[in-house]
Formats: structure tokens, C-alpha cells, sequence
């Protein structure tokens, strides 16, 4: 008897148990279809919840390089414009502090921005007006130095002289600046390196032609002066045979 009471205690306590559960809402364990179902749900909802994090990562990452590339793109012009308008103080702002620029392609130094800039002053003396454009940019972003990249952009520079008026430009020069780019702790992007490479110099022919154009008139000059004293010789032979 005392093992049938025991039974009815456990049945008794196992219908009051679900009773329970059953009247505060708690909801009952299942293992059916609609069980599976609510959990693939949940997977679904936190995998869209994970792409959707992933496509905002990934909207600030491109925004980021895009604002990125405008600051480039306005700190080329900004050191083209500098050049051209001998603005030597805005010059400086292109650079870093302890920047490394490369002219020797064009004849020019290697060195620091002080260094160029004497270069500059003593070369543009013989110049007159010019127009660097600066287009057909590349960006090599580096994953490893988010605010390091590496750039590459095409240039055309013709370039005027003040004692040649009568042909403007007297010669164009062109080719690619090589340039390592950094953006500082203030968020704005300046140049650390810059190798310039020359596609194209028709400086050399353009003195080889006024040199030659120099030649062929004072030749020309020449040749005038020796035919009129000639001239004036068989003129003075002629005159004083006829006297005699």
C-alpha cells in the first residue's frame, strides 16, 4: 500500500507542476515541427543581424576612402597650383616635416622641401608663366597603415618664358609623380615622398633650336656684310679703270 500511495504522491505533484505552468503563461518544452521552425527563425534573425552589420562596416569603410581620395585629390591640385604661383608657403603645407622629394629626373635636387625650394627660386628666374596638370590618379591603400597610401598621377607642364614673348609655351615637360601619402594626427593628408618621372623634356630641343636659330641669323649677318663689302670693292676696281 505504501508503494501505491508513493505513486499517487508523484502523479499527484507532476498535474499539480503543469497545472502551474500552464496558468502563469510558462511555456511548455517542445520538440515538434513549430519548435524547429522558431529556431531556424532565430538563425535567420541573427544572420541578417550579422550581414547588416557587416554592410555597415563596409559603407564607413568606402566612405572613409572616399572622403580620403577627395583630400588627395585637393592636396594634388593644391601643390600644383602652389608651384605655378611660386607660392613657395603653401608649398610647404603639401609636405610633411621631414618629407623627402626626388627632382632629379628633371634635372633638379634631391631633398628636403627647404632644400627644393632654393632649387626652385634660382631655376624660376629664367621662367615665365606655367600650368601643371595633375590628372589619371592611382591609390595603392595599404590594409596594414590605414592612414598611409601610395599614389601615382600623371602631370603636363607647358612652360612660358619672359625672354622668348613671340612663342608661348616654349616647351612642355611631362610625366608621373611618385608619392607616399600620410594622414597626420589632425586628419589632414600630406606628402611624405615624391619621385618625379619624366615621360617627356622638350627643354633640350627647344634651346637646340634657338641656339640654332641664334647661328643660322648671325650667319646670315655675316654673309650680308662680307657681299656688301665685296660690293663695294668691285665698285672702287671698276670706277678706277674707267679713270684711267
Amino acid at each position: 500500500s505504501m508503494k501505491y500511495c508513493s505513486f499517487g504522491s508523484s502523479l499527484l505533484l507532476l498535474c499539480f507542476s503543469y497545472h502551474l505552468r500552464a496558468s502563469v503563461g510558462i511555456p511548455q518544452p517542445q520538440t515538434g515541427p513549430s519548435s524547429r521552425s522558431s529556431l531556424r527563425a532565430v538563425q535567420t534573425l541573427q544572420t541578417n543581424a550579422s550581414d547588416a552589420m557587416s554592410v555597415e562596416s563596409f559603407n564607413k569603410a568606402s566612405t572613409e576612402r572616399l572622403l580620403a581620395r577627395l583630400a588627395i585629390e585637393e592636396l594634388l591640385a593644391k601643390y600644383a597650383m602652389s608651384v605655378d604661383r611660386r607660392d613657395w608657403a603653401q608649398y610647404k603645407t603639401c609636405f610633411t616635416k621631414d618629407a623627402r622629394i626626388d627632382y632629379t629626373a628633371a634635372g633638379g635636387p634631391k631633398g628636403g622641401v627647404e632644400e627644393v625650394i632654393r632649387w626652385f627660386k634660382a631655376t624660376f628666374y629664367w621662367l615665365g608663366e606655367m600650368q601643371h596638370l595633375v590628372s589619371n590618379l592611382e591609390i595603392t591603400w595599404l590594409p596594414e597603415k590605414p592612414n598611409v597610401c601610395k599614389t601615382r598621377a600623371m602631370f603636363h607642364n607647358p612652360i612660358c618664358v619672359w625672354w622668348m614673348p613671340f612663342i608661348r609655351p616654349l616647351f612642355f615637360v611631362g610625366g608621373w609623380y611618385n608619392h607616399t601619402m600620410e594622414k597626420g594626427s589632425d586628419g589632414v593628408w600630406r606628402i611624405s615622398t615624391l619621385k618625379e618621372e619624366i615621360a617627356y623634356n622638350q627643354v633640350y630641343g627647344a634651346v637646340a633650336m634657338l641656339l640654332a636659330s641664334a647661328g643660322l641669323g648671325i650667319g646670315l649677318l655675316v654673309s650680308a656684310c662680307r657681299g656688301r663689302k665685296t660690293t663695294t670693292a668691285s665698285s672702287s676696281w671698276w670706277q678706277l679703270t674707267l679713270t684711267k
